[in-house]
This record gives C-alpha cells, sequence and structure tokens, in this order.
C-alpha cells in the first residue's frame, strides 16, 4: 500500500479514527446553527410553512494534543484556504481547557458543518490509500493558452 508522503503510522491512524467517531455522534451532538426550510403542503401542515432545521451540531471530542496538532498541519499543508483550516489552528490553543480523560486526551468541544467533517475525513483516508490529492484548481485560475 502506498501512503501519502504526510502519512505517520499511528498518528494518522488514531486521527482517521477519532473522525470516524465523531461522523458516528455528530448529529447527537447540541446545536449549534440552524436555518430557516420551507416545508412542503401536508409535510406538516396543509400549507407550506417556514421552520429552523438544524444545520450544524457542536460534539465532545477526545483529542490528543499532539493528533490534533498533526491534523491541522496536514489540512495547513493539503487546503490552507479551507476555513475550517484557519478556525482550526485559532482555536488549538483552547485544546489545554479541554477536560483531561485517561491517555493524555482531553474532550473539546468541537463545531463544524457535517459536510466540512466529511470533507475532512475523506482526505485523510485518502492519504492512507496514497489517493489523496490537492483541492483542484477551478478553471477560471488557469491559463489554458499557456499548455501545450
Amino acid at each position: 500500500m502506498m501512503y501519502d508522503k504526510l502519512w505517520v503510522h499511528g498518528t494518522c491512524d488514531r486521527i482517521l479514527l477519532t473522525l470516524r467517531q465523531w461522523i458516528m455522534v455528530y448529529h447527537t451532538g447540541k446545536v449549534s446553527a440552524t436555518g430557516r426550510y420551507l416545508t412542503k403542503p401536508g409535510e406538516v401542515s396543509p400549507e407550506p410553512k417556514e421552520i429552523d432545521v438544524p444545520t450544524r451540531y457542536a460534539c465532545d471530542i477526545a483529542w490528543t494534543q499532539s493528533d490534533l496538532e498533526y491534523l491541522i498541519k496536514i489540512l495547513e499543508a493539503k487546503v490552507p484556504t479551507w476555513p475550517v483550516t484557519k478556525d482550526l489552528r485559532t482555536n488549538f490553543p483552547k485544546w489545554k481547557y479541554g477536560r483531561l480523560i485517561q491517555g493524555g486526551s482531553r474532550i473539546v468541544t468541537m463545531d463544524v458543518y457535517f459536510t466540512n467533517l466529511v470533507e475532512i475525513y475523506k482526505l485523510i483516508e485518502g492519504m492512507q490509500s496514497g489517493q489523496s490529492q490537492d483541492v483542484k484548481r477551478d478553471l477560471s485560475e488557469v491559463d489554458l493558452s499557456a499548455i501545450k
């Protein structure tokens, strides 16, 4: 099996496991953001009705400092412009305020959109299989006349 050059056995395996566990409990977390949704006729009432629907959940996740730090470094190397990457780097010092548990991990509240969490998981999973790729550039950024 061919691994990505940033793949570190042990560390990345634990990161992948933590992300998988986070995905499994994501929708049981505390609602941290909602969005307006227009129901279909008969779905909630005879007429369409505007309701609040949860769009993001905050979950308590166990991280070791080194694993979370390395995840952030991977994201900074692979997808430095993602807002999630910047948010994780900005909030990383708050890790020390998490609840300490056995093994040196701390329970910290992680608050991202589910799609972002899945994208991170797929990135790390792709690194394990050697299938990771940097984010594709938008074609509007490419000068096609320079390509021979």
